[in-house]
């Protein structure tokens, strides 16, 4: 037990680790709209589309299911 340890703490590094390079990127993106290396954000200029879908359940983003399908609470 000295090395792999099951306490769930490696997906918490994974999905904390996508968060941040994800706001890194997204940074990067705005700050080359602002100064003109970017004419504009392609993402931005789409239609958006709807989260829910008809007659579905109405959820929120769960954090226990960004990058795996096990419950973090059943990890931790």
């Amino acid at each position: 037990m000295s090395e792999a340890k099951p306490f769930g703490y490696e997906l918490m590094d994974v999905k904390l680790g996508t968060v941040i390079t994800r706001l890194n990127s997204t940074i990067r993106r705005i700050k080359k709209n602002l100064d003109g290396s970017i004419p504009c954000l392609e993402k931005l200029e789409e239609t958006r589309l709807s989260y829910f879908e008809k007659n579905a359940d109405k959820r929120e983003n769960h954090w226990s299911q960004i990058t795996s399908g096990s419950d973090l609470i059943d990890t931790i």
